[in-house]
């Protein structure tokens, strides 16, 4: 229930009525992970109530404003402990997080009887070993094998083996504005909204909502794997300032050894829709659905050492697709080099989401601005696999 209505029937017939009903309509406005920020309006309600002289009217409406800050406060030493970890924020995921632990998602946290990191390295293993054995399915039977043994097409090996060594060489890339990027210099750090709040500085994060409520992935900060020197584009975390990014190497990262990706951009989907079984489909040139696959967006969770294997498989199973679809565009995927596939998986087809927890080290060469005049908010196209 809102501080304001359990407040409203406690307000003393003075002056001091007025105050103390702004006072809690702007901490209801903050929402509940605005924890520093909620302590310090607690605090000038306390302030409020003790101003009023003469007989004790506000006995109840303190009692009820104690009974907040307790309540606060008790949140603001649970997500300092948790974000005082690495693996933290991944028990915050799946102990706050509705997609996680929703009883409609099959692979929820009971079912797998797994919580925290442990949790997500499953599901990562789980969707590298679904591809490995969805490419494996197309093998063919050896030539010259006196047991016929299979073998899975040669073009596979290839494109693995290019892409892994193209995401090994990849940069992480965080879109902001100058002014945001200017600040994370100053602090040394880039923060996730977690650390940002608990330092009572939330507004200077851009997280989506939903973040918060269906995944709780809120105290981990965000990137897009990106080929090196790819153009800077503005998109919506920019915010109407002045564009830049934080660029990291993803060897130097850490999120080969303590992030994670998401295989999709979740803003463009709605909770619960994300608990639902969608299907890719695969058109055959002269029109039509050639084949169907399901692709359940939820278990699209690579983790760690999972992540570049793991994307490197994705491109041989999509490549394999469109094969079997009879798509033209399949040769020459297989025909493009490392960089242009990477570009190609990473910014048409998937465009994963890359997460680092807590925060990450930024110092000002690690920062990178639009040269010449701003850039429009369409981002700059790359070249397409058939130009």
């Amino acid at each position: 229930m809102p501080l304001a209505e359990r407040l409203r029937d406690k307000n003393p017939p003075s002056g001091a009525q007025a105050r103390i009903r702004e006072l809690a309509d702007r901490y209801d406005g903050l929402g509940e992970r605005r924890v520093k920020a909620r302590l310090t309006v607690l605090g000038e309600l306390r302030d409020a109530a003790s101003a009023v002289s003469g007989p004790d009217p506000l006995k109840a409406l303190r009692e009820v404003v104690e009974q907040e800050t307790q309540a606060v406060s008790d949140r603001f030493i649970d997500l300092a402990d948790l974000t005082s970890r690495s693996d933290g924020p991944y028990e915050m995921m799946t102990r706050e997080g509705l997609l996680w632990r929703d009883p409609e998602f099959e692979h929820r946290t009971a079912a797998l009887q797994k919580s925290g990191r442990a949790y997500f390295e499953e599901l990562s293993r789980m969707n590298l070993q679904s591809m490995e054995r969805e490419n494996a399915s197309r093998r063919e039977k050896g030539r010259f094998s006196l047991f016929q043994k299979t073998a899975e097409p040669s073009w596979m090996a290839d494109t693995r083996a290019k892409l892994t060594t193209a995401l090994g060489n990849s940069v992480l890339h965080h879109y902001t504005t100058v002014d945001r990027a200017a600040a994370m210099v100053d602090d040394r750090a880039m923060r996730s909204r977690t650390s940002l709040e608990l330092e009572g500085r939330g507004d200077r994060h851009l997280t989506e909502p939903r973040d918060g409520t269906a995944l709780a992935n809120d105290a981990f900060v965000f990137f897009f794997i990106e080929a090196p020197g790819s153009p800077l584009w503005d998109i919506r975390f920019a915010g109407g300032g002045e564009p830049a990014r934080i660029s990291l190497r993803i060897k130097e990262s850490g999120l080969l050894q303590r992030g994670w990706v998401m295989l999709g951009d979740f803003a463009r989907r709605d909770y619960p829709a994300l608990l639902t079984e969608s299907m890719q489909e695969y058109h055959a040139p002269t029109g039509g659905v050639a084949h169907r696959y399901p692709d359940r967006v939820h278990q699209n969770v690579l983790v760690g050492a999972d992540i570049v294997p793991g994307l490197a498989e994705r491109a041989v199973l999509e490549i394999a697709r469109l094969e079997q679809a009879g798509q033209h565009l399949a040769a020459r995927l297989k025909k493009m080099s490392g960089d242009a596939l990477m570009t190609f998986l990473l910014t048409d087809l998937l465009h994963p989401q890359a997460m680092l927890p807590n925060s990450v080290p930024v110092s000002r060469k690690h920062v990178e601005t639009a040269p010449g005049p701003r850039p429009g908010r369409v981002r700059v196209p790359v070249p397409r696999p058939d130009s």
